[in-house]
């Protein structure tokens, strides 16, 4: 292409000084001919550009994490002429990240129309501007190439997709409770000392004595006696959301392992019926209260759009909330970097009695000795500590017991 450029230009440029020099008509018609040959190629191509039309569609615009979902191109012609060839440039998730957009190329005849559709995956959270970036044209002889943002044309039509979180099933991840001698247990025990409540799920562990057979026929499926005043396990999950220090495509993977680890453990929990108040700091205090698995949704919706980067230290956050949290809560801890200053207030936590599971989520290149060590130190001092560095580790919670 490049080359029929220079070729034409040269041959205009000769036929050119030959007219000047020599005043021949030949000359002169020949470099008329070559700068309506231009000029023609030129209307062609904005013709073109701003001509044609276009479809794009998902077949959703939400979806979680590890879907995968069609995403549909047409290209229209409407005009008397052949559309001799339309480079379009899209984003997808992936490429929305990589900063390098996918291209499609197309010819299209008069009143025909184009159409692809492609698989994309949704490998990440968050909220992705995916479809059409650009749109170049070029002649059919290759000398006029133009290209034009779509966000400069009247029809533009911008598609979002939304990619909420998935939570992993957990390994064995157990909780505290304070039964009636005061002692802690890591059974989920349940204290039977006040008048029968009302019913919920049955959950493995739980005594047969305290099967409601006749609730359960009618239900169908197990159900247990809750009796007002009985004493279960809570969790209180901080998500660290300040800023870590990793940039690009490690960003978006430390901070989506991050939400997956936080999201993993409340729907383990939920769905152990055990409560859970989640709070992050985004920069004001966001707070939700979970009693039961249906508000995995919600918090699953909250965490697709969670925002990472903000200043208030993780540090600053654990005495904030402690000061209002009881005796039987357990707290956990998720966070992309583990500072001295929040190693020591962790340290604090476990001096002072209180249950502490800790999540540090990195990449494997970065996995360093530091990190195993302060992980080795919490442990030994009696808190459930993790180095993540992938999702599939969540599934085996080995080694982070005390």
């Amino acid at each position: 292409m490049t080359a029929r450029r220079w070729t034409v230009g040269l041959l205009a440029g000769s036929l050119l000084v030959s007219a000047l020099a020599t005043g021949e008509r030949f000359f002169v018609a020949g470099f008329a001919l070559c700068l309506g040959l231009l000029a023609a190629c030129l209307a062609l191509c904005a013709a073109q550009l701003f001509g044609f039309k276009y479809t794009q569609s998902l077949s959703a615009h939400q979806a979680v994490k590890g879907a995968r979902i069609t995403l549909r191109f047409e290209l229209h012609n409407d005009r008397f002429f052949p559309f001799s060839f339309i480079r379009m440039s899209y984003h997808t998730p992936v490429s929305s990240l990589s900063g390098a957009p996918q291209t499609m190329d197309a010819t299209v005849l008069p009143g025909q129309a184009r159409v692809r559709e492609e698989e994309i995956d949704c490998p990440y959270r968050g909220s992705y501007e995916i479809g059409f970036t650009h749109v170049a044209v070029t002649d059919l002889f290759g000398l006029v190439n133009l290209r034009l943002p779509m966000r400069h044309t009247g029809y533009f039509q911008p598609l979002r997709l939304n990619v909420e979180p998935r939570p992993i099933p957990l390994g064995s991840f157990e909780l505290p409770t304070r039964i009636s001698e005061g002692r802690l247990s890591r059974r989920v025990l349940s204290r039977v000392e006040a008048s029968y409540a009302d019913t919920r799920a049955y959950m493995v562990g739980d005594p047969m004595r305290r099967i409601h057979w006749k609730a359960s026929v009618r239900r169908g499926s197990l159900l247990v006696k809750r009796y007002e005043g009985e004493e279960r396990p809570d969790a209180l999950i901080l998500l660290d959301v300040n800023a870590h220090g990793r940039e690009g495509l490690r960003r978006v993977q430390i901070e989506d392992l991050c939400v997956t680890t936080a999201l993993s453990v409340a729907a383990h929990l939920l769905t152990r019926w055990i409560p859970v108040r989640f709070v992050a700091y985004d920069p004001e205090r966001v707070q939700f209260l979970a009693t039961k698995p249906t508000d995995i949704s919600a918090l699953s919706t909250y965490l697709a759009f969670a925002p990472f980067g903000r200043s208030y230290p993780m540090q600053d956050i654990i005495g904030l909330e402690l000061a209002g949290t009881s005796a039987h809560t357990s707290v956990v801890v998720v966070t992309p970097l583990m500072t001295d200053h929040l190693f020591g207030a962790l340290e604090s936590m476990r001096a002072r009695g209180v249950h502490l599971c800790v999540y540090l989520c990195a990449a494997p290149m970065e996995k360093y000795d530091l990190s195993e060590r302060q992980i080795a130190a919490l442990r030994g001092k009696g808190a459930q500590a993790r180095l993540i560095l992938h999702e599939d580790e969540l599934r085996d919670t080995r080694g982070g017991a005390a």
